[in-house]
């Protein structure tokens, strides 16, 4: 089996950073549509929740008062330093792809968690040392195993396909929210 990549792209996650740094309109277009944890690259999920926090708290937003909050957190020196928000600012010149630039992060999120999904379901597979059903058990989310405790092999593989699928819905959600708003 080839090795699979995570899909990411630190240059996309950087202009969608850069965006929010400089320009007052992009944080009310992304706050409600991302969340830390979409971005593949960990300085930039820590830049990108210094900015959500500071958007819901009301505060201004600018390269000196995310530097401040980043380091308030103990996070600037993780997050690349001052010198790699003044960086990633200037990779921007307007925020005009915005919109479509999020959609293709939301995307790349959407395929790193399905490979995560379906790389645990081999393993479980795979793994012959141990009873399935008690693997299954245990790898149920809690509110899973009660519904579906006389199904545990079958539960595990929904489970996991449930939480894919909550993924899917919440693209889906955001794509046509996107579209509404074109």
């Amino acid at each position: 089996m080839s090795e699979i990549l995570n899909p990411q792209d630190a240059e996309l996650e950087e202009v969608i950073l850069g965006a929010c740094l400089i320009e007052r309109e992009a944080m009310p277009m992304v706050a409600d549509r991302l969340r830390p944890e979409m971005f593949y690259f960990e300085k930039n999920a820590l830049i990108y929740a210094a900015l959500q926090a500071m958007y819901r708290d009301g505060r201004q937003i600018d390269i000196i008062t995310v530097k401040n909050e980043l380091g308030a957190r103990g996070k600037l020196d993780a997050a690349g330093g001052p010198y790699e928000l003044v960086r990633i600012s200037g990779r921007v010149v307007s925020s005009v792809h915005l919109e479509y630039h999020v959609r293709i992060l939301h995307e790349k999120h959407l395929r790193r968690e399905m490979i995560l999904g379906f790389h645990k379901l081999l393993a479980l597979a795979a793994d012959e040392t141990t009873d399935i059903t008690v693997k299954c058990k245990s790898a149920l989310p809690e509110y899973e195993k009660d519904e579906k405790k006389q199904f545990a092999a079958s539960g595990l593989i929904l489970g996991y396909f449930y939480q894919l699928n909550d993924l899917v819905e919440e693209y889906y959600e955001f794509l046509e929210v996107d579209t509404a708003e074109e």
